[in-house]
C-alpha cells in the first residue's frame, strides 16, 4: 500500500475529521488501529497526530517496511507543517511528533536494510528540531539513533567521535549509550561471533524502557494537565538500573502498567481497565519469553489462570481486541502444558477472528495483509493438526495460509465474497474437484526446519506428510538452485552438486502412493509451493533415482482456489498471438546475433498459421502494450527480466519485472544499471491504466528470472507469474534463473509445436519440451539441468 502524502495531509488539516479517520481505517490491520480510528475522529489536530503515531509505530515494528516508511514520512510532514501554521501544539505535540515519527522511520529503514536513508531521515529531523529551538530532550533518542545508523553503515570513526561527544555532554546515562558503545567496540574488534550476555540484557531492558516511555509520552500529549503524575512515572522508568533480572523486569513493568491503568481510570471512564488488562497480558508474555520461568509448570498454570481471567473480563467489558490478544499467550501455555485440544482451540479462535476481520476489507491486496498479525499461526496449527492426524483440517489451513490476495480476488470475481470461509475449507470441495479434473494436487507449507505436505489424489484420497526440508535448508541452498552453480568453487568452499538429491524428500514421500496404486506413472500433478519453494523447480528433484519429470508431468498453481477458475470452463487454445521483443540498447547496437536469437520464436509463430503480430525494439513499450487486444491471446515476451536480490530492500511487487522500451529508448542494463527503458512490474500489471486485459491468455516469459517470487504478507508469492494470474491469465511459462537466449527459444518453440500443432495439452507439451532437451545420459548434471529444467508451467495445464 502506498501512502499519498498530499491526500493524507489534506485530510489531516480538513475541518471535518471523517476523511482522516477513514484513511486510517483503510490501513492494513494493526494492534492500535481501532483506537487510532476513534482518536482521528476527534477535531483537535493534536489527536490526529497521536492517531497517526499509533499506527505508524505499529507498522514500524511489524508489517511492510515500505508502508511503515510512508506513514512515518507522512507524520514528519504533518508535524512540521502543523508547527509552521500553529506553533508547538498542546504539550509540544508537534515537535514531540517529529522526534517520534523520525524514530519510526529509523526502525522501518533498519528493517529494510536501507541504512543510508535511515541516517538521512534522522539527521533531517535533528536539524529541524534544532532550527526550531525545541527542547533538547526531544533530540536525545535521535542522537543515539544516528550513532546506531552510523555503526550499521560501517562509519565507525564518526560513530566513535559522536559517542565521545555524548559522554562529554553528560549523556552517558542514556539507556542506549552502553549498548552502542559495546556494539561499536565489537565492530572495531571484528568480534562478530561473540555474544555478550550483559549486552543482551541491556538491550532487552532498553527495549522495555522504550516501550513504557512511548506509552507515557503518548499520554502526556493527550492529557498535559496530568504532566506531573506522568512525569513521576517517567522518572521511575529512568531511575531503573540498566540491567534487571527477568523477574524484576516483569514485576516493574506490571507495576507501571497498573499505575497507568489507575491514571487512565481517572482521566477517562473505562479506559483504565483496558490498560490494566493489556498490562497483565504483557506481563504474562514476558514470563513466557523467559527461558526458565516460561517453561516451569507451576508458573505456567498460574499464568494460564491469569490469562483466562483477563480474557473473561475483556469479553464482559466488550474489549474485543484485548480478548483476542490473550489467545496467543494462552496457546503457548496450553501447548507447554500438553493441553493440545485447548491449544488447537486457541489457534482456531485466532484463525476465525482473522477471517472475520478480512471480510471487513474489500480490497484483496489489502485484505491479505491481515495474516501478518500472527505470522506463526498456520505453521503452529499445522504442527498440532499433524500430531492429531487431522488430514482434512491440515489441508484447510495450508490453503488458507497462502495465496490470500489471489484467492480473495477469485471469490470476488465469482460473487462469492460472503462465502469466503466456505471457499477456504478446501478439504470439503477439493477432492471432488480433483476427481473431475483427473489430476493430483500437491500443496506445501514451510516451517523453519520442516515442511508440511498434503496430496489430494485424482481419486479424491487425502494423504499428508511432515518432511525434513524447511525454509532454513532451502535458504542455505538458494544460491545454488540454479544448476549452473552446482559444484562450483566459492572462495575456499565448493558448492554441492547434488541439490536435486538433497531436496528430494519434497517428492520422495510420494513413492508409497505410486507403489500402492494411488498415483500412476505419467499422471499430472498440480503443485502449490510456499515461501522459498517458489524458487525451486520441483521437476528436477530426484524421484527413485531420476528426475521427477521423467515419471510425471507438473504444473504450478498458487492456491487451490485458482483451480475452480480452470474447472469453470473448458480449456481453450489462443486465437491470435503477440510477440514482444526488446533487447538492451548495447545489444541492439553491437550484438545482432543476440537480437536474432531474441526474435527466433517470433519468426516461428509468424510461420505457424496463427494470426498475430510482433512488437519490436523501441515500439515495444508499456503504453503500446496496453492498447493491444490480449484476451485469449498467446503473449510471448522475449526480453530481459529482473528480480531484486534478497536483502536489497526492493519489493518484488514494485521492482521485479520485464525490461521494455520507454519513450523511444531501449533499456540500458539489468539491475542496478537499469535505465532508459520501462519496467513491466507486478504493480504495473495490476494497477496500470488502462489495465491489461489478459483473460484466458497464455503468457510465455522468455526472460531471465521471470518465474521468481517473494512471499508477501498474505502468503502470496509476489512476482510476475502471480500478477499475471491475478490479471486473469490462463497459464504462464516462466524461468527460474538467468536463462540462455538460444536454449530458451528452443524450449519455447518445442512447447508451441507440441501444444499448438500436435494438439497436446499444455502440461504434455511442457513435459515434451523438457524431455526433448534432456540428454540420454547425464540428465542430472548441472550443465544439462541448467537448460532443460529452467522453465515451469503455471496455471491451467489442460
Amino acid at each position: 500500500m502506498k501512502i499519498d502524502i498530499e491526500e493524507w495531509l489534506a485530510a489531516a488539516f480538513a475541518a471535518d475529521s471523517q476523511q482522516f479517520s477513514e484513511l486510517i481505517a483503510e490501513l492494513p490491520p494493526s494492534t492500535s488501529q481501532s483506537t487510532a480510528v476513534q482518536l482521528a475522529a476527534g477535531s483537535p489536530l493534536d489527536s490526529r497526530v497521536y492517531a497517526l503515531r499509533s499506527v505508524s509505530q505499529d507498522h514500524s515494528v511489524g508489517g511492510e517496511p515500505q508502508l511503515a516508511i510512508g506513514l512515518a514520512t507522512l507524520g514528519l510532514a504533518l508535524c512540521q507543517q502543523a508547527f509552521a501554521r500553529y506553533g508547538p501544539g498542546v504539550a509540544d505535540t508537534f515537535p514531540f511528533g517529529v522526534a517520534q515519527f523520525a524514530l519510526d522511520a529509523q526502525r522501518a529503514y533498519d528493517r529494510a536494510g536501507r541504512y543510508r536513508e535511515q541516517l538521512q531521515v534522522i539527521e533531517q529531523a535533528l536539524a529541524w528540531l534544532q532550527a526550531n529551538h525545541t527542547e533538547p530532550k526531544l533530540q536525545d533518542d535521535l542522537i543515539f539513533a544516528r550513532i546506531e545508523a552510523l555503526i550499521s553503515l560501517g562509519e565507525l570513526e564518526e560513530a566513535s567521535r559522536s559517542l565521545a561527544e555524548q559522554q562529554q555532554a553528560g549523556r552517558a546515562h542514556h539507556h542506549l549509550f552502553t549498548i552502542l558503545s559495546e556494539r561499536l567496540n565489537s565492530r572495531l574488534k571484528s568480534a562478530t561471533e561473540s555474544k555478550d550476555q550483559r549486552s543482551l540484557e541491556q538491550r532487552l531492558a532498553a527495549e522495555r524502557k522504550d516501550s513504557l516511555k512511548s506509552v507515557i509520552g503518548s499520554l502526556q500529549g493527550l492529557a498535559p494537565e496530568f504532566a506531573s503524575l506522568l512525569g513521576q512515572l517517567n522518572s521511575e522508568v529512568d531511575s531503573e538500573p540498566d540491567t534487571l533480572s527477568a523477574s524484576d523486569a516483569i514485576a516493574k513493568s506490571h507495576s507501571l502498567y497498573q499505575k497507568m491503568g489507575q491514571f487512565m481510570e481517572g482521566m477517562a471512564s473505562g479506559a483504565g481497565q483496558q490498560i490494566a488488562l493489556n498490562g497483565e497480558i504483557q506481563r504474562v508474555s514476558a514470563v513466557l519469553a523467559d527461558p526458565l520461568q516460561g517453561r516451569e509448570a507451576k508458573a505456567l498454570r498460574t499464568n494460564l489462570v491469569s490469562l483466562e481471567n483477563v480474557r473473561a473480563q475483556a469479553i464482559e467489558a466488550g474489549l474485543e481486541e484485548t480478548a483476542v490478544d490473550t489467545l496467543w499467550p494462552l496457546y503457548v501455555c496450553y501447548k507447554r502444558l500438553q493441553m493440545l485440544a485447548k491449544a488447537i482451540e486457541a489457534l482456531q479462535l485466532i484463525r476465525r477472528w482473522q477471517a472475520a476481520r478480512r471480510l471487513q476489507i474489500s480490497d484483496p491486496l489489502k485484505r491479505a495483509g491481515i495474516t501478518q498479525m500472527y505470522p506463526l499461526l498456520y505453521v503452529e496449527l499445522a504442527a498440532r493438526l499433524t500430531e492429531q492426524g487431522e488430514h482434512i483440517e491440515l489441508l484447510n489451513i495450508i490453503e488458507e495460509a497462502k495465496g490470500r490476495a489471489l484467492a480473495d480476488s477469485l471469490a470476488l470475481e465469482a460473487a462469492r465474497d460472503n462465502e469466503l470461509l466456505g471457499l477456504e475449507n478446501a478439504g470439503q470441495w477439493l477432492p471432488e474437484l480433483m476427481v473431475e479434473l483427473g489430476a493430483h494436487y500437491l500443496t506445501y507449507l514451510l516451517d523453519e526446519e520442516y515442511c508440511f505436505a498434503v496430496c489430494v489424489t485424482k481419486t479424491g484420497q487425502i494423504h499428508s506428510a511432515t518432511l525434513p526440508v524447511g525454509s532454513e535448508l532451502i535458504g542455505r541452498y538458494r544460491n545454488v538452485i540454479d544448476p549452473s552453480q552446482w559444484g562450483k568453487k566459492l572462495g575456499f568452499k565448493r558448492q554441492p552438486d547434488d541439490i536435486a538429491k538433497r531436496l528430494s524428500p519434497l517428492v520422495g514421500w510420494l513413492q508409497p502412493l505410486l507403489a500402492n496404486g494411488s498415483i500412476a506413472l505419467d499422471d499430472h500433478f498440480c503443485y502449490s509451493p510456499d515461501g522459498l519453494l517458489h524458487l525451486l523447480p520441483l521437476h528436477y528433484l530426484q524421484f527413485e533415482g531420476e528426475p521427477f519429470v521423467n515419471r510425471f508431468s507438473l504444473s504450478r498453481v498458487h492456491c487451490a482456489a485458482l483451480m475452480q477458475r480452470f474447472a469453470a470452463q473448458p480449456p481453450r487454445r489462443p486465437d491470435h498471438y503477440l510477440t514482444v521483443q526488446v533487447p538492451l540498447a548495447s545489444e541492439a547496437a553491437n550484438n545482432p546475433g543476440k537480437v536474432a536469437q531474441l526474435g527466433a520464436v517470433a519468426e516461428w509463430l509468424a510461420d505457424s498459421g496463427l494470426p498475430g503480430k510482433p512488437l519490436r525494439g523501441t515500439a515495444a513499450d508499456i503504453a503500446t502494450l496496453q492498447q493491444q487486444p490480449l484476451a485469449s491471446a498467446l503473449l510471448h515476451f522475449a526480453t530481459h527480466g529482473y528480480f531484486p536480490k534478497a536483502g536489497s530492500g526492493q519489493s518484488a511487487f514494485a521492482h521485479s519485472g520485464l525490461l521494455l522500451a520507454n519513450a523511444g529508448q531501449l533499456p540500458e542494463g539489468v539491475g542496478d544499471e537499469f535505465g532508459g527503458g520501462g519496467l513491466l512490474s507486478p504493480a504495473q500489471i495490476l494497477n496500470g491504466r488502462p489495465a491489461l486485459d489478459l483473460r484466458l491468455a497464455h503468457i510465455s516469459l522468455q526472460a531471465c528470472v521471470s518465474g521468481l517470487a517473494e512471499e508477501g504478507v498474505g502468503g502470496d508469492a509476489l512476482g510476475l507469474e502471480w500478477s499475471l494470474l491475478m490479471a486473469k491469465a490462463a497459464s504462464v511459462l516462466s524461468s527460474h534463473w538467468n536463462v540462455a537466449v538460444g536454449s530458451s527459444a528452443e524450449f519455447c518453440i518445442v512447447f508451441y509445436e507440441q501444444w499448438l500443432l500436435a494438439g497436446k495439452s499444455r502440461a504434455e507439451a511442457w513435459r515434451s519440451a523438457v524431455r526433448q532437451m534432456m540428454p540420454a545420459t547425464g540428465a542430472d548434471s548441472g550443465a544439462s539441468a541448467y537448460h532443460w529444467a529452467a522453465y515451469s508451467l503455471a496455471g491451467d495445464w489442460r
